[in-house]
């Protein structure tokens, strides 16, 4: 089964672990509308899971929150089952690389 990413990203990071999924990157004038949606250059995306390094994505869906930061487990998962956060807008001190594949772990065993 095709999974649908999308990565919301501040920085410029190595996704090629996602090739696969041949996931979309947006990095500018996204407009989150749920948990599973957003609007990006006037059109709706639908997405099975949004991966992403940036903090407002999780003031919008007003993910869990501790020291400033997105609580996620060892998967960077947060407390919404199909969002994932890692880099600064987590605690997670691990490589980005690491973290990277530790989402990929998650998503492809699902």
């Amino acid at each position: 089964m095709h999974k649908s990413i999308v990565f919301i990203l501040k920085h410029n990071v190595d996704i090629s672990c996602f090739a696969e999924f041949s996931p979309m990157v947006i990095q500018k004038n996204w407009e989150i509308l749920d948990e599973n949606s957003l609007k990006y250059q006037n059109e709706i995306i639908y997405f099975d899971y949004l991966i992403t390094d940036q903090l407002e994505v999780g003031k919008i869906l007003k993910l869990e929150k501790q020291d400033k930061k997105l609580i996620t487990n060892y998967f960077l998962q947060t407390n919404s089952e199909n969002i994932y956060a890692f880099g600064g807008a987590t605690n997670c001190l691990a490589p980005l690389s690491e973290q990277l594949l530790r989402i990929y772990e998650d998503i492809t065993t699902k």
